[in-house]
């Protein structure tokens, strides 16, 4: 099982940001659904894949396993520290 750092949500969203406002604003309030009504642990690859799959169902432009990916893939923090 692949382990996020804790607080996966800011830095995912702030990724996300890069492919536009409204993407980022619909993974935002996925994440936080997610988290908050549905009590899933996002900060785990399969909490975050089950918020993403959310987000999907909200706006068609957002592709999961790219957000995965940027995740595992890309220094994400270095958003949230440059915002």
């Amino acid at each position: 099982m692949a382990v996020l750092p804790f607080l996966a949500g800011p830095p995912v969203v702030r990724a996300v940001h890069r492919g536009g406002l409204a993407v980022a604003e619909d993974v935002d309030h996925a994440l936080r659904l997610a988290f908050f009504r549905d009590s899933v642990d996002v900060s785990i690859a399969a909490g975050l894949r089950r918020a993403l799959g959310i987000a999907a169902g909200l706006n068609k432009d957002i592709d999961v396993d790219a957000v995965i990916a940027l995740w595992t893939d890309s220094p994400v923090r270095t958003d949230v520290a440059a915002a």
